[in-house]
């Protein structure tokens, strides 16, 4: 299996958990301890998520990623 075998259902999942527009959507395609390194950011686990999605999810409705 290739990298991209494994990174297209993920990315799917992760599209669709946004779609929903909960807060468990987006993170079901998250591990645990998920940390966006590459983006040079600071850690982010999966809690810390929830505090960042809720601060700004009430704000925007019928929101789609395509």
């Amino acid at each position: 299996m290739t990298l991209a075998d494994t990174q297209k259902p993920t990315t799917e999942d992760f599209i669709k958990g946004y779609n929903e527009w909960t807060i468990d959507g987006p993170l079901r395609a998250r591990s645990a301890e998920c940390l966006p390194a590459s983006l040079g950011r600071p850690d982010s686990m999966n809690e810390d998520y929830k505090h960042f999605f809720q601060s700004f999810s009430g704000m925007m409705s019928e929101f789609k990623v395509t």
